[in-house]
């Protein structure tokens, strides 16, 4: 699965870096821009991930450098498919958190 991929590379990048970079450099998983070309920027601005068609969005991805916390969120455009997708991801969607000042609590 693509989502589990990405929350794989991304929490495996913060893990060894201590801090969150472009999306290219932590991940090969496709995000896009709200206009739904190819996203490559820093997930402190939201992006989003649809299908390999580019033709829906369905998450929201973005992170919290300050709380090593990898947030994927429900954005969906109401189609079967990501009604479908959001409901078969259940507890990934949400907050995933890597690191920060809450990992030694």
């Amino acid at each position: 699965q693509r989502v589990t991929g990405l929350i794989s590379d991304i929490g495996g990048y913060y893990t060894g870096h201590g801090t969150f970079a472009k999306a290219s450099t932590m991940t090969n998983e496709e995000l896009l821009k709200a206009d739904k070309t190819v996203f490559d920027g820093n997930l402190t601005t939201t992006a989003y991930f649809g299908n390999t068609a580019r033709s829906k969005i369905c998450l929201s991805v973005d992170v919290d450098d300050m709380n090593g916390t990898l947030n994927i969120g429900a954005a969906s455009d109401g189609s079967s498919y990501c009604t479908a997708l959001i409901k078969q991801l259940g507890t990934m969607i949400g907050s995933h958190k890597f690191g920060g000042s809450a990992i030694y609590e």
